[in-house]
């Protein structure tokens, strides 16, 4: 999961099919798994603060909170020296296990407060339908296997324009996008202590081997996380 407040720049920014210009203060909160990218005016500085946490640091109202949220919240410049304060912590103490306390106390009670905005702090954005149509489908048939040509079939688009309006919106080719979800769903389950052999297979893969290769090229391999043949 990752939290982002905008600070200061030209931004638009994109959370699966949902798009925003940001203004100073908004809050961006991405789920585990949902894709996103900014696209900035690199003639102007962009500040932000970003959080990266797990799912497992926070209780479990506050991770269903996450996964129904909107994305976008506007006007949440008073939460700004919550985020500077993070930036104290690094200052004030030296100890690891002491900046992490504290950075879990102030993440949680930062969502916290933000789940108590209500819908009033949801921003209007904007939304494209078809590729919105298109990643809801793929994400109820990730265990399957996803085909350019099974989605062109579904949706009634040739191969050209569903390709062209994916890559234009979402700024990455639809089939690396499902290739993605799909190892981050099987990350989380090989993490949980899933068999590899039966994630590749549960989620659709054809064989091992592209499994294992897509898995290498998205998530990375160390000695901590690094996949055996079976």
């Amino acid at each position: 999961m990752k939290s982002f407040f905008f600070v200061s720049g030209d931004v638009d920014y994109h959370v699966e099919s949902e798009s925003r210009k940001l203004s100073p203060g908004d809050v961006i909160i991405v789920p585990s798994g949902k894709f996103h990218f900014a696209v900035c005016n690199l003639s102007q500085p962009y500040e932000r603060y970003v959080l990266k946490f797990p799912d497992k640091i926070l209780p479990g109202f506050l991770v269903d909170f996450i996964k129904n949220c909107s994305s976008f919240y506007s006007d949440m410049m008073k939460y700004h020296l919550d985020f500077s304060t993070l930036d104290d912590f690094y200052s004030q103490f030296k100890s690891e296990e002491e900046i992490y306390a504290l950075f879990i106390g102030e993440l949680i009670k930062f969502l916290i407060y933000l789940s108590k905005e209500g819908q009033k702090s949801f921003t209007t954005t904007r939304q494209n339908d078809i590729i919105k149509k298109v990643i809801d489908y793929i994400d109820k048939h990730l265990n399957e296997n996803i085909t350019l040509e099974s989605l062109c079939e579904h949706f009634y688009f040739s191969k050209s324009y569903l390709s062209n309006c994916f890559k234009k919106y979402m700024n990455t080719p639809i089939m690396q996008y499902v290739r993605s979800k799909k190892i981050i769903i099987a990350h989380r389950m090989i993490m949980n202590g899933m068999k590899k052999t039966l994630v590749a297979e549960q989620l659709g893969f054809e064989n091992y081997s592209t499994f294992y290769r897509d898995y290498r090229k998205i998530i990375g391999l160390s000695k901590k996380n690094k996949l055996k043949n079976r």
